[in-house]
């Protein structure tokens, strides 16, 4: 190869490289600079997938209100849809707080028995199956929330883990009186 060629080729380089450098910081520049503050974002507009549309649901309240030395019965409902069946358990238990990362269970709070039935049972495609949840308080229960986490598995496959806010306020002996005393 000739000098002149060699040197043209090294000179052709240099510019090249000086060139692509000058477009990466003029890019990082711009981005940079860009003002986000009143920017909005507008989220997808997606539609589910076929596989989730035969994916069993569960129906529960999220949150009872009942007075102490009252018994309750909620209903809990499973639609089975086309990919339910199997066996479904059912278990009610108090936890601490709402967390999906948390399996910390409590013991039962006393003068309070919370319980499903039945617990298990055996489910087939696009069916409608329904539970009942049973709360069954004392009178010496203390006035306040009680959290408790719904769990409900269906073999093979299928989680469902949800969460119920009790709230337990008054008694009933007092509300009596004071219904029998404002007349």
């Amino acid at each position: 190869m000739k000098k002149a060629t060699l040197i043209f080729l090294v000179f052709a380089t240099l510019i090249l490289v000086i060139g692509v450098l000058s477009l990466i910081t003029s890019q990082i520049t711009d981005i940079s600079s860009i003002d986000r503050r009143n920017e909005t974002w507008e989220p997808p507009n997606v539609t589910p997938g076929k596989q989730h549309l035969g994916i069993p649901v569960w129906f529960h309240p999220s949150r009872i209100e009942i007075h102490a030395g009252e018994i309750k019965e909620e209903l809990i409902i499973l639609n089975t849809r086309a990919k339910g069946q199997g066996l479904v358990t059912q278990r009610i238990v108090p936890v601490k707080e709402k967390s999906v990362n948390s399996d910390e269970e409590i013991p039962m709070p006393r003068y309070l028995n919370v319980s499903m039935s039945p617990s298990e049972y055996v489910v087939s495609p696009n069916g409608t199956y329904v539970s009942t949840l049973i709360i069954y308080t004392e009178p010496q229960l203390p006035e306040g929330e009680y959290l408790f986490r719904v769990n409900m598995n269906m073999t093979p496959v299928v989680t469902h883990r949800g969460w119920i806010t009790l709230n337990v306020s008054g008694k009933v002996n007092e509300l009596e009186q004071d219904l029998t005393s404002g007349l």
